[in-house]
C-alpha cells in the first residue's frame, strides 16, 4: 500500500485560508445606519411658525437650519430635512 503525501491536504488548507482572508477584506452588502433623531419638512405652502412636520412644514430652509442648529450639539442620530417641490422663498 502506498502512502499519500500531505500535498493535497496542504493545498486545501492554503485555499481555505486564502478564501477566508478575501471574504474578510470584501465589504458586506449590509450598511449600518445611525438611528434617525429627527425629521423636518419644508414646503412653499408651509409657515415658519409651524413645527416642521409633514402636516405642518416650515416655509424656508433657513428656519429648518436654525432649528437644527439648536439640536446639532446634542445629536444622537441622523437629522433629515425633506424639501417639497416648488419655489422656496429666501
Amino acid at each position: 500500500m502506498r502512502r499519500k503525501s500531505g500535498k493535497g491536504l496542504s493545498l486545501v488548507l492554503v485555499l481555505t485560508l486564502l478564501l477566508s482572508v478575501i471574504m474578510e477584506a470584501v465589504p458586506s452588502s449590509q450598511t449600518a445606519f445611525a438611528a434617525e433623531q429627527a425629521s423636518y419638512y419644508v414646503s412653499p405652502d408651509g409657515d415658519d411658525s409651524h413645527p416642521g412636520t409633514l402636516e405642518q412644514p416650515f416655509r424656508t430652509i433657513e428656519k429648518a437650519r436654525d432649528v437644527i442648529r439648536g439640536i446639532n450639539d446634542n445629536m444622537t442620530g441622523d437629522i433629515t430635512v425633506y424639501i417639497r417641490g416648488g419655489h422656496l422663498p429666501r
